[in-house]
């Protein structure tokens, strides 16, 4: 934005593409993206160990420490630890979570709300067959690839989901959520035209978006599922949508730590607690 020269992941994966692969500068960038990825790592693995005593990591827990109603976390930041499941081909990441773990006799449990945001922006929107997949189980994310990739349609759903093609329609799908703009959706989806091929297939994801700018245009702001009222600037309406998706989230998740803390202070017997919040996810420690 300020005119120099981008660095990013986005831009190395961007450069890479437009060089013949297995050239040297393709492979320049190859190692360039695996370095900042180790680094990262490092950067992560350093945090964990200058926060942490008797082998215990203390984090802070921030309860209004975003604008949508969700957590965050500092020092270190236990809400964004890597899975290393981004890497293809050669694992390029490393799962950060190894390295955490329960104490001897003890052992975690982790439910988390299945497709929570992608659920919450489907059934807003208002599309029949959204709803479809939802209630029988099917994936949102396969349907919109079929319609973007037709060739899909000859492959079984399990072999859809280990391509390419199916990783970034996700990532296309969670971008519009996150209200990205024509072109940045297009290529995050890797297809010219995606964002108007899925709005004519779909034209309430269309509707929803422009029915949440009008608010926003209107009031100033827009309110979640459950009535909380998030203000969003007026020059930046596209913030709308995901504001809707993740401050509903967030107040879904908040109701669910409260539920399962007054069950367990009815039950102190069981000697559980509840440790950790992750997005949607909760996790608990107990005896074996």
């Amino acid at each position: 934005p300020q005119g120099q020269p981008a660095t990013d992941a986005d831009t190395i994966e961007k450069l890479a593409n437009e060089v013949p692969e297995g050239s040297n500068i393709h492979v320049f960038f190859q190692n360039l993206a695996v370095s900042r990825k180790n680094e990262k790592s490092i950067t992560y693995l350093t945090s964990y160990r200058d926060w942490s005593l008797d082998f215990r990591v203390h984090s802070s827990t921030n309860i209004t420490g975003t604008k949508f109603t969700r957590q965050s976390m500092s020092n270190p930041n236990l809400q964004n630890v890597g899975t290393g499941e981004e890497g293809e081909g050669n694992k390029t990441e490393y799962n950060l979570r190894e390295v955490f773990g329960p104490r001897p006799g003890r052992v975690w449990f982790d439910p988390d709300y299945s497709n929570i945001e992608l659920r919450i922006w489907g059934y807003e929107c208002g599309n029949k067959e959204f709803i479809e997949c939802f209630k029988t189980g099917e994936s949102v994310h396969l349907l919109i690839a079929y319609e973007l990739h037709p060739r899909l349609r000859s492959l079984s759903p399990r072999e859809v989901k280990e391509t390419t093609s199916y990783k970034k329609t996700k990532n296309g799908d969670f971008s519009i959520i996150y209200g990205a703009t024509e072109k940045r959706a297009d290529a995050t989806y890797g297809v010219k035209g995606a964002y108007r091929n899925l709005i004519n297939r779909f034209p309430e994801v269309k509707s929803f978006t422009s029915y949440l700018h009008k608010q926003v245009k209107k009031d100033g702001y827009i309110e979640t599922m459950t009535g909380y009222r998030l203000y969003i600037p007026l020059e930046d309406p596209h913030k709308a949508v995901s504001g809707f998706v993740q401050g509903t989230a967030g107040s879904v998740i908040g109701e669910a730590m409260i539920a399962c803390h007054d069950y367990l202070q009815e039950h102190p017997e069981a000697d559980i607690q509840m440790i950790l919040q992750v997005h949607d996810e909760l996790l608990f420690d107990g005896p074996d």
